[in-house]
């Protein structure tokens, strides 16, 4: 079973919670909303797909503000506004890329695998945020 659909309220308390729990944290919503999602019965699949998505979404709205926002800010030919491109384009070929091989291995998983797969993922997050924290 691939989870359920869920309510708008489910979808704007999530949502709500994530920008508010990743602005927290300085991390990506994905870390908060995939295991939200799961949580109220959403299949990992979707979830994962709906967080990368969404991420999607918040990185082009969050780097046209840093271009708009940076737009004077130097003369150097590597930056356009905040934006350092050269950075930016190795960033945006790797994952597009990439992209390919981890849905692969996503869909090699059954749901159980991917869970824990993810819940790896998730304590490393938590490590380094702590030792950020006390280092």
């Amino acid at each position: 079973m691939e989870g359920v659909v869920p309510s708008k309220l489910q979808l704007i308390f999530g949502g709500s919670l994530t920008g508010f729990l990743a602005s927290l944290a300085g991390l990506g919503g994905g870390a908060i909303l995939v295991p939200y999602l799961t949580y109220i019965g959403v299949g990992i699949r979707k979830s994962i797909g709906t967080a990368a998505l969404c991420s999607m979404v918040v990185a082009l709205f969050g780097s046209s503000g840093y271009l708009i926002a940076g737009w004077h800010w130097t003369e150097s030919d590597q930056f356009i506004g905040f934006i350092h491109w050269p950075s930016a384009l190795c960033i945006t070929l790797f994952s597009y890329f990439a992209a390919p091989f981890g849905v692969k291995v996503g869909q090699s998983l059954d749901q159980v695998q991917l869970k824990k797969v993810f819940a790896v993922f998730m304590v490393i997050v938590s490590v380094k945020l702590l030792v950020e924290q006390f280092i």
